[in-house]
């Protein structure tokens, strides 16, 4: 659906630019896009792309050898700007190692200017980013608009919609399957949407773990390998028949509580997405 018709925005151009979307924002590097009347600009606001032409360089001819683009942008509409940064290396989960996932985008700035609010435009910016990258992660803080935006209008569009639960400093992502309530709003450090190829270990935790509500899903510290193996990780799932028994004899502090009933543990060499069934542990590794 075309966002609402605006006196200074033609309609012809908003379909040039829904049609642009996706086809010309490729980036590993940190993404800046800027939506204007006729063109966005991307990669730090210093790349063009006019819908007719190849993505070039603005020369001085153009802006002046003093000029930073002010004049430029004096001729156009701005309607808004999105800024994410790669923080696929900031995850302890290496999801590029066990998921595949190497170009992580987290959302740090996103605006609509004041008149062009609620026409659409927001969520054009979003599905150009998602729609380019292997995964798209939300802010750390999501004021209302944005969290409507997350929860409403990108868990709809994405292939998989899931959260970002951490320990410490390690962020993992774990698939959501139910309604988005408080209590999973005060769990998540914030969420995560794929629009392109899932990958297929994350489509196997997400029905692993489809019955267990978010709060109750524990992500531990990071388990030495120095000196823990994974054959005793794996004994242990085999003796012991509760989430805070295995956590203590893998070395854990012991302030996990009765209240998680599934539980990530991060190794060097795996990930083990444990959860309580009936008497006994069940358990996946990625």
């Amino acid at each position: 659906m075309l966002p609402k018709k605006n006196s200074k925005m033609p309609m012809a151009i908003q379909k040039k630019i829904i049609k642009s979307f996706g086809k010309v924002i490729r980036s590993t590097g940190d993404i800046f896009i800027t939506l204007n009347q006729d063109s966005v600009n991307y990669d730090n606001g210093y790349h063009m792309f006019d819908f007719s032409k190849p993505v070039r360089l603005l020369n001085e001819a153009e802006t002046g050898p003093n000029d930073t683009g002010d004049k430029w942008f004096e001729t156009n509409f701005y309607v808004g700007h999105v800024k994410t940064e790669n923080i696929s290396s900031d995850f302890y989960y290496s999801p590029k190692k066990q998921l595949g996932l190497s170009n992580i985008q987290q959302v740090h700035l996103s605006e609509i200017g004041r008149e062009y609010r609620g026409q659409g435009y927001g969520s054009m910016l979003y599905d150009a980013v998602a729609s380019s990258v292997d995964a798209i992660y939300s802010d750390d803080i999501l004021y209302k608009g944005s969290l409507s935006m997350w929860t409403k209008h990108i868990r709809k569009r994405a292939k998989f919609f899931g959260a970002i639960l951490s320990s410490e400093d390690n962020p993992v992502i774990v698939p959501i399957s139910g309604e988005i309530n408080k209590k999973v709003i005060d769990a998540a450090s914030g969420f995560v949407s794929i629009f392109n190829k899932v990958p297929p270990k994350l489509i196997e935790m997400q029905k692993f773990l489809f019955d267990t509500p978010l709060e109750q899903i524990y992500v531990s510290d990071f388990i030495d390998s120095s000196e823990i193996s994974m054959t005793r990780i794996t004994d242990a799932l085999e003796r012991n028949v509760s989430l805070v028994d295995f956590d203590n004899a893998v070395g854990g502090w012991g302030d996990m509580g009765s209240k998680y009933t599934a539980g990530i543990f991060l190794h060097g060499k795996a990930t083990f997405v444990v959860k309580e069934v009936g008497d006994e542990l069940d358990y996946m590794i990625l």
